[in-house]
């Protein structure tokens, strides 16, 4: 999160023929000659123009950047904060974390989803469409898929999603696959 500053107007340039040049305002565009202005990522602003990009709120006091774009707190992270593959809830940075591909789990959230089982240390699952799968559930879905399903050659060669498993540790408080 930035927080705005207040600085004096007097930042702006002076150029080479002496003449004061104000500070062009980053919302808006146009000189900044305010007694006061904010100063917010290195970037000049009207009072009035430090407002959230996306509901167009004021911002005092804190607000979040990204892209060159302000926020405010519950814009921001419904925009940017990582959310569960499964439950679809935020995960707070200092939350464990199991993380599958471009996909990233609560703990608590990383379990097969037909039987329901929590996914341990050691456990050898599949995603398959975004679903986990431990792997006694995919083998009894290929097996029911095989037996209703043309035979291999008929339809072309029988295909299998590539095995998983689940590691042990990570990093800062995330673990990963």
């Amino acid at each position: 999160p930035s927080q705005g500053i207040f600085s004096p107007p007097g930042t702006g340039k002076l150029p080479s023929h002496g003449i004061f040049s104000p500070p062009m305002c980053a919302g808006c565009d146009t000189p900044i000659s305010d007694r006061f202005l904010l100063r917010v990522n290195e970037r000049s602003w009207h009072e009035a123009c430090v407002k959230c990009a996306v509901c167009l709120q004021p911002l005092a006091g804190t607000c979040y950047s990204r892209n060159r774009q302000l926020y405010c707190k519950h814009d921001y992270e419904k925009l940017f904060q990582t959310k569960c593959s499964s439950c679809l809830k935020a995960i707070a940075p200092s939350e464990l974390i199991m993380r599958v591909l471009e996909n990233v789990y609560h703990v608590h959230c990383f379990y097969c989803c037909e039987c329901e089982r929590r996914l341990q240390r050691g456990d050898e699952f599949v995603l398959k469409e975004g679903q986990l799968l431990c792997r006694s559930d995919y083998e009894k879905e290929k097996e029911m898929l095989s037996a209703i399903s043309p035979a291999p050659t008929e339809a072309g060669p029988a295909r299998s999603l590539p095995m998983g498993k689940v590691a042990a540790g990570g990093d800062e408080g995330q673990r990963r696959l």
